[in-house]
């Protein structure tokens, strides 16, 4: 029943498409939501926008989604979404719109998706390399000083400090990335949004191992694997945690965290088979794990 006056009803329909699995009939839905009402689009979850993008070929832009989202400066969770606009540089250059695509990716600053674009050799038309923002280790400290500004702004975002702990970890700084989590750990109750709070403790978890506190990084992945994410079984971190038991070497653990695990994404599947292929070759169970290498 979706008309051109209700924009409740098009996020609806797009919803709804998703939880089918019709990843276009959303895409076309998300986009006739962010043509015609952009000043919506940053209240849309953003998860399922992500879901939605991600579901798409990397150079396809079904309905013109990304075109959408880029013309309303889609921010998800306060931040530049970079990979969507690297994406749409891709489709627009695709189309012999290389001036679009550069248009698309001309304020990318995320060191991640910097580089991507140095690597791929579809950007190659796209962005000089020798531009100075685009050195990666300049682009990670730029990249900190910008998501600090936008946490300051946003004192009870524990997005953008979820954002800003990445940010810390990619440009190696653990110790920095360590008071943090443990910052925000401490006034957990002074945020609107505690929904990440697993991906405060996964990034602990990573600094204290970098910092050489392997026991320590251990209780606290295993903290985050125990709990939820929005109602439901925390995938990421119990993956995270069985890539890190086999790691250490300990294959039955290992197997154990991850067997629990079920309805994934195929790259969740990937790193599954990936944990269990690994344990299994440590545990000397060489035709299991060649069951595993060929899901992998």
């Amino acid at each position: 029943d979706a008309r051109g006056d209700d924009p409740d009803a098009w996020f609806l329909l797009a919803q709804r498409a998703a939880s089918q699995d019709r990843y276009e009939d959303a895409a076309r839905a998300l986009a006739r939501f962010a043509t015609d009402w952009p000043e919506f689009v940053d209240n849309a979850p953003a998860q399922l926008l992500n879901l939605v993008i991600h579901r798409q070929r990397i150079d396809a832009d079904t309905g013109g989604l990304l075109a959408a989202l880029h013309a309303a400066g889609w921010a998800p969770d306060g931040v530049p979404a970079d990979h969507a606009w690297a994406r749409l540089a891709l489709v627009r250059s695709a189309g012999g719109d290389l001036a679009g695509a550069r248009a698309a990716v001309a304020g990318v600053g995320a060191p991640n998706i910097i580089a991507w674009m140095r690597s791929d050799r579809r950007f190659d038309a796209i962005i000089d390399r020798d531009r100075p923002e685009l050195d990666p280790a300049r682009a990670a400290d730029a990249w900190v000083t910008r998501i600090e500004a936008l946490a300051a702004a946003s004192p009870r975002s524990l997005a953008l400090r979820r954002e800003l702990g990445y940010a810390l970890l990619i440009a190696g700084r653990p110790e920095a990335a360590l008071a943090l989590a443990d910052a925000v750990l401490a006034g957990r109750h002074g945020f609107d949004d505690i929904g990440d709070l697993h991906w405060m403790l996964n990034h602990r978890a990573v600094a204290l191992r970098r910092l050489g506190r392997t026991d320590d990084a251990l209780a606290a992945l295993t903290a985050a694997a125990a709990m939820e994410e929005d109602g439901h079984p925390n995938v990421s971190q119990v993956l995270n945690l069985g890539s890190l038991l086999v790691d250490l070497e300990r294959p039955e653990d290992a197997l154990a965290a991850v067997t629990r695990l079920d309805g994934m994404s195929g790259y969740g599947a990937l790193v599954q088979a990936t944990v269990r292929m690994r344990a299994q070759l440590q545990s000397g169970r060489l035709e299991d794990a060649a069951v595993q290498l060929i899901k992998v």
